[in-house]
C-alpha cells in the first residue's frame, strides 16, 4: 500500500497499522468472549430456583469455561501484542519529533541519545554508528528528503537499535 504522495510505506506507518491490527484483533476477540458472556448469563438466569449448590457449581464451571475459552481465543497475547505495538508506535514517534524539532544531525544525535539510552545502560557495540546513522537519516527526512531511500536508512538504522534495545532487555 502506497503512502501519502505514491510513496511506500514508511516505518512510521507500519508501526501504526501494526498497533490498529493489534487493537483490531483484540476487539473482535473482547466481542465474541462478550456474546459469550451474555449467552452464559441467559443460562445462569434460566436457572430459576435451583439450590445455591447448584447455582454456585454453574457459575464456577462458566468462569471456569471463560477462562479457558479466553485462552483459547488468545486474549492474553493480544493485549501484549497491543501493548508491543503502542510502546513500539510511542518510541517512534518520540523519535520523529526529536528529529523534527531538531535543527542538525548532531542536536538529533544528542536528544535522541538521551531519549533511548538510560545512564546504566551497557555499551553494546554498534550503538554509536546506528544512532549516527539514525540521526543523519531523520535530518535528511525533516529536510527534504521524504523518499523511500531516506526511510530505507530510518528503518535500517531502527531495526539494528531496536536489537540493540533487545541485547539491553527492553521490549516495545
Amino acid at each position: 500500500m502506497a503512502g501519502p504522495s505514491g510513496l511506500g510505506r514508511h516505518l512510521i506507518h507500519e508501526a501504526h497499522d501494526e498497533l490498529d491490527w493489534a487493537e483490531s484483533e483484540l476487539k473482535r476477540v473482547q466481542e465474541q468472549l462478550a456474546e459469550e458472556d451474555r449467552e452464559h448469563a441467559r443460562r445462569l438466569s434460566g436457572m430459576g430456583a435451583r439450590s445455591g449448590a447448584e447455582r454456585e457449581a454453574l457459575m464456577h464451571d462458566v468462569s471456569a469455561d471463560r477462562r479457558a475459552r479466553a485462552e483459547e481465543l488468545g486474549l492474553c497475547q493480544l493485549y501484549f501484542l497491543q501493548s508491543r505495538a503502542a510502546q513500539r508506535f510511542s518510541r517512534l514517534t518520540r523519535v520523529y519529533e526529536i528529529a523534527c524539532t531538531s535543527r542538525t544531525a548532531t542536536d538529533t544525535r544528542a536528544r535522541l541519545a538521551e531519549f533511548l539510552f538510560r545512564a546504566g545502560d551497557d555499551v553494546v557495540p554498534g550503538a554509536a554508528a546506528a544512532l549516527d546513522r539514525l540521526a543523519a537519516a531523520l535530518t535528511r527526512y525533516f529536510n527534504g528528503g521524504l523518499t523511500d531511500a531516506t526511510d530505507q536508512s530510518i528503518r535500517d538504522a531502527w531495526i539494528e537499535l531496536e536489537g540493540i534495545f533487545a541485547k539491553l532487555g527492553r521490549r516495545g
